[in-house]
C-alpha cells in the first residue's frame, strides 16, 4: 500500500465563500485525441467521459464531491490544444472558465486527429490551474491540491521538457499532483517525465475502470477532514485497470 498524499497546498480561513462553502479540489483531464485514438480507443474514452458524467450527478452522486471536485478537460491533438467549454462542449483556447462543479460536469464527444502536442497541453492545463487558484485566493475559498490526470497513446511531437520539469517542480513543492497513464502505444518513460511517480499503463482499453477510480479518488478526498486528506491507493484498486508489476517477495 502506497500513500496517495492530497495536501492542501494553500489553506486559508473561511467565513463566507460566493457560489458555495464547499473547499474545493480541482482536477484536470488532460487527454491525447491524436490520430492515434481513432477508433475504439477514443469510443471508450468517451464512454468514460460519460461515466464520470454519471459517477457526479448531483441527483444520485456524493452531495460533498459534486459541490467540492471541480473537472476541467484538456485536449491535445485535434486542432492542436484545446479548452473544452464543458458547458458548450466546444473547444476553445481559454482558461478562463475552464472548470465547472462535478454536479454540472456534460462529458463532451471528443474526436481524434492531429499530432501530439503534449508539452503544449501540458503548459494549458499548469495555466487554467493557475488561473483557477487565483479565482480561489480572490474569493477567500480553501482548496486541495489539484490532481492532472494526462492520458496519452503516444509521445510528444512538440517541446515538452519544460512544461513536464514545471510540473515535476510544482508537484515536488506539493502545489500539484501528476498521475500519468499510458494507452498501448505510449512512451512510458516519456509520460514519466511529467511527475514524480512512473507512469502505469492501461489494460487494454480499460478507460472506464479508469474513470471510475478517478471518481472514486477525488470524492474520498473531497470528503476528508483537515489533515486527513491521505488515500490510500492499493494494489487491489489498480488492478482493475493499470498493468501491474507482479511482485517477487
Amino acid at each position: 500500500m502506497s500513500d496517495f498524499d492530497a495536501q492542501s497546498d494553500w489553506e486559508s480561513s473561511v467565513d463566507v465563500a460566493p457560489v458555495n462553502y464547499n473547499k474545493r479540489l480541482p482536477a484536470v483531464l488532460l487527454l491525447d485525441t491524436s490520430g492515434s485514438m481513432s477508433g475504439e480507443p477514443i469510443n471508450q474514452l468517451n464512454s468514460a467521459l460519460k461515466l464520470l458524467q454519471s459517477e457526479f450527478d448531483p441527483e444520485t452522486g456524493d452531495p460533498t464531491a459534486t459541490r467540492s471536485v471541480e473537472l476541467a478537460v484538456v485536449t491535445f491533438g485535434t486542432s492542436g490544444v484545446q479548452v473544452v467549454d464543458l458547458k458548450s462542449g466546444r473547444g476553445t483556447t481559454s482558461v478562463q472558465d475552464a472548470f465547472v462543479e462535478a454536479g454540472d460536469f456534460q462529458a463532451p464527444v471528443l474526436s481524434p486527429g492531429g499530432s501530439t502536442p503534449m508539452g503544449e497541453g501540458m503548459r494549458t492545463a499548469l495555466n487554467a490551474l493557475e488561473e483557477r487558484k487565483r479565482y480561489y485566493r480572490q474569493h477567500s475559498i480553501a482548496y486541495f491540491r489539484p490532481w492532472i490526470f494526462l492520458i496519452s497513446d503516444g509521445a510528444p511531437t512538440d517541446s515538452w521538457q519544460s512544461a513536464a520539469g514545471d510540473a515535476v517542480a510544482a508537484e515536488r513543492g506539493n502545489h500539484l499532483l501528476v498521475f500519468p497513464i499510458g494507452v498501448a502505444g505510449a512512451d512510458l518513460t516519456t509520460l514519466g517525465k511529467f511527475s514524480t511517480r512512473p507512469a502505469l499503463m492501461l489494460q487494454g482499453l480499460k478507460f472506464r475502470e479508469l474513470f471510475q477510480f478517478i471518481s472514486n479518488s477525488l470524492t474520498t478526498v473531497s470528503n476528508s477532514a483537515p489533515g486527513t486528506e491521505a488515500v490510500a491507493i492499493t494494489p487491489e484498486a489498480l488492478s482493475a485497470w493499470a498493468q501491474i508489476p507482479l511482485s517477487h517477495n
